[in-house]
């Protein structure tokens, strides 16, 4: 992210030239790129950091998936999954809270949140356990 130097509120957003350059997919400059809300909804970027300290502890949170089990969790209520689902299978239901009701408490991380209609991909955990 940087700052327009003509607008000091207007940010241009894009992905960094030196992660394309240092993945040896060569040298391109910020423009040709394009801007990170079109790589967002075309699923090219799977994780947006509104800032440096945020994109810090979406790395971490990431990371800790792949680290094994973890010891300290909490699983859901199962009484709310019971309700979750609707009988009638003609009938919506919301995605995300199907999944938050049958996977342990705070460890869905949603990976590319705007891309697709209809499609979650997230990574979970179940009983500690790395799910996606």
């Amino acid at each position: 992210m940087r700052r327009d130097h003509r607008d000091p509120g207007r940010q241009h957003r894009h992905g960094r030239p030196a992660m394309i350059e240092g993945g040896g997919l060569g040298v391109y400059p910020p423009e040709a790129i394009g801007p990170i809300e079109v790589q967002r909804r075309n699923g090219v970027v799977s994780l947006v950091a509104h800032d440096e300290a945020h994109a810090v502890s979406l790395a971490k949170q990431y990371l800790s998936y792949f680290q094994g089990s973890v010891g300290d969790w909490a699983e859901p209520d199962p009484r709310l999954s019971r309700h979750v689902v609707p009988e009638n299978r003609l009938r919506a239901y919301d995605v995300h809270r199907a999944i938050e009701s049958i996977v342990d408490v705070g460890s869905v991380l949603e990976l590319r949140s705007d891309y697709g209609v209809g499609i979650v991909t997230a990574l979970v955990r179940v009983g500690v356990r790395l799910t996606g």
